[in-house]
């Protein structure tokens, strides 16, 4: 587990964290033993929900399905949720599928990658999303 505000910082630039203001978060990654599929899960909490809604934007663009030509979804599991499905795979040869979503002063981003295109949300993200999102 990682504590996100110096790596929030790295990423999205030197005391960003201290002015958006993110408060907390943590960044998790799952591997699969016997396939390359994992799945990331990452919370960044806000001061407000005000300032949750203004970063949104920010996450959207920065997710990595963003950046390959991605096709947007539905995820009836978690509502109100943006869900970018990549159209072609990284130069690490993976396909991303993420689910972003805001509650509260919570942003929501939970990342699957997996070597074969798919077309819609994999049940397992489907799945991981949902216990994820409930308790917020």
């Amino acid at each position: 587990m990682v504590r996100l505000p110096a790596v929030f910082d790295q990423g999205v630039g030197a005391g960003a964290a201290a002015d958006i203001p993110l408060l907390q978060g943590y960044d998790v990654n799952y591997e699969n033993s016997s396939t390359s599929e994992s799945i990331e899960s990452t919370l960044f909490a806000f001061a407000s929900s005000a300032d949750a809604l203004l970063f949104e934007p920010e996450v959207l663009s920065i997710v990595g399905a963003a950046t390959l030509e991605p096709r947007s979804a539905a995820l009836s599991a978690v509502p109100g949720s943006v869900v970018l499905i990549s159209s072609k795979a990284g130069s690490d040869g993976f396909y991303l599928v993420d689910v972003v979503d805001v509650r509260g002063q919570t942003i929501m981003v939970v990342e699957y990658r997996q070597r074969l295109t798919t077309t819609g949300v994999p049940q397992i993200l489907s799945t991981s999303a949902s216990v994820q999102y409930k308790p917020l």
